[in-house]
């Protein structure tokens, strides 16, 4: 099994923008590179 590991500042900055409004949780996906199934887990 294989799978990144994020550092939490990164992880902690992309929540962060995550509860903003009018975000789409596909643009963050396609800027960080970072799954989109992680992102909804975060």
């Amino acid at each position: 099994m294989s799978y990144n590991r994020y550092p939490k500042e990164m992880k902690e900055a992309i929540v962060t923008r995550l509860l903003e409004e009018d975000v789409v949780v596909m643009d963050i996906q396609k800027e960080t590179g970072v799954g989109i199934n992680t992102l909804y887990r975060w």
